[in-house]
């Protein structure tokens, strides 16, 4: 079994400039597996160890036991041994997390922080197969899309899983066979736990009446996921860099109605995780209810989660966030300068023109002739008389009227930027520009305009 399990370390380069290796040691035969496996392995390669136990304060006298096992463990093989204590379940009740989310969090918060004091530093987990066919069954039930069947990365980051490529009763064996002690913890034979249910029940059921490989079947099944999902992971990023445009607090994605449904929903997927940081609360329905609106008329909208709305408009779909705000202000844009200027998210610049030139198409680029603008310019959201001309023959449009036609929420109209000449709009960013300040076959200076702010256009 060593050599298996380096093999699989190496085929995952998991060692690769690797100077000081974190194991976490819990005293139960997975990790007892995994540290004298590794510490061969380590001592082979040069490589110092460092042991990591975390009390979580719960099991008393089993997790003094379980302690004090792992700090004799080490002090035989003379590997540094790290303790940390925690209470588990206030962390749980305060930040409402599960006793089993808590402890993991705190297991890695505790690792990283060891790992953070040295320069090359991995960290070793435990994981082996049949923990990897729980964690694929356990996100199939819960509704995983398809990076939750691709279960645990035998190495993500610093962190890695040298035992994935082995089974539960392959470590007993190994244990067994070198004469090796470990340590109990009452809490796995609970079927309290949702995983141990899986773990007591679902996978021998499938095992006996199914198929004798159904765990060596789900991990293969995973490792094909995996793939697949990377593949598709670089094909979403390509398509979102063509078709998004972030600013104003949101994303807007255009021709996505053109695109494979599944693709469709995948960049959706990557809106809500940009917006909010990742994607948890976020399902298959939130996902499905935006792309619903791709077919629905302009104006319509939709809120996914108290801060996250879609919104349809001619442009697109528009995904952003909708918390508290505070408008622009107003401020003024001096017009008697030369060479570039900033002004809150905007930056301006007066060039020559000479018609040869395009003109830029970007959405949130544009240019005016700037021997129109005769005072000085604001930017600024909008007031009551605000509007625009619609066309060469000078016909005008109120601000308001637009954005009733255009179907703009109402919500936030009040934090559309625009770019403004006292009551005369130039720009309602992000939308258009108006046709009075146009660049023509006369004009001979242009007022470049560019925003690259994140707060209020839709």
């Amino acid at each position: 079994m060593k050599k298996q399990v380096e093999k699989f370390i190496n085929e995952y380069g998991m060692l690769d400039r690797c100077d000081r290796l974190i194991i976490g040691l819990s005293g139960g035969a997975d990790s007892v597996c995994l540290f004298l496996i590794l510490k061969e392995i380590c001592d082979n390669r040069g490589i110092k160890m460092t042991a990591v136990h975390v009390n979580h304060g719960i099991r008393a006298k089993e997790a003094v036991r379980d302690e004090n096992f792992g700090r004799d463990l080490c002090a035989k093989y003379g590997v540094e041994y790290v303790t940390k204590h925690f209470d588990v379940p206030s962390y749980a009740d305060k930040h409402g997390l599960s006793c089993e989310e808590a402890g993991r969090v705190l297991r890695y918060t505790v690792f990283n922080e060891v790992a953070d004091g040295y320069g090359n530093a991995r960290i070793a987990v435990a994981h082996h197969m049949d923990d990897q066919a729980e964690t694929v069954l356990f996100n199939m039930c819960r509704g995983s899309s398809l990076k939750g069947l691709c279960g645990m990365h035998p190495v993500n980051g610093r962190i890695i899983r040298p035992l994935l490529c082995v089974r539960k009763d392959e470590i007993v064996n190994f244990l067994r066979d070198c004469g090796q002690e470990y340590c109990e913890d009452c809490t796995n034979s609970d079927d309290d736990y949702s995983r141990n249910r899986i773990r007591h029940n679902v996978l021998p059921w499938l095992s006996r009446e199914i198929n004798g490989s159904t765990v060596k079947n789900i991990v293969s099944l995973s490792l094909d996921v995996s793939e697949a999902e990377d593949y598709l992971s670089m094909e979403t990023d390509k398509i979102y860099r063509c078709i998004s445009t972030e600013a104003g607090g949101g994303i807007l994605l255009r021709e996505l109605e053109s695109l494979n449904p599944f693709m469709a929903k995948r960049v959706i997927r990557v809106c809500f995780e940009k917006l909010a940081g990742g994607l948890k609360d976020f399902g298959r329905i939130h996902v499905e209810r935006v792309y619903e609106l791709l077919f629905a008329e302009h104006g319509r909208d939709t809120r996914i989660r108290q801060d996250i709305f879609a919104c349809r408009n001619q442009d697109g779909l528009y995904i952003y966030r909708n918390e508290e705000r505070e408008g622009l202000g107003e401020m003024a844009v001096e017009m008697n300068f030369s060479g570039k200027k900033y002004v809150g998210d905007f930056s301006f610049e007066v060039l020559d023109w000479n018609g040869t030139e395009k003109i830029s198409n970007e959405v949130y680029t544009k240019v005016f002739d700037y021997d129109k603008i005769k005072n000085d310019l604001l930017v600024r959201n909008r007031r009551d008389g605000d509007y625009f001309v619609i066309d060469e023959a000078g016909r005008r449009k109120k601000l308001n009227q637009f954005f009733i036609d255009k179907k703009v929420p109402e919500r936030i109209r009040d934090y559309v930027p625009l770019l403004a000449e006292e009551s005369h709009v130039l720009w309602i960013v992000g939308q258009r520009i108006s046709s009075w300040y146009k660049v023509t076959d006369d004009t001979r200076r242009i007022l470049k305009v560019n925003y690259g702010g994140n707060d209020g256009t839709y």
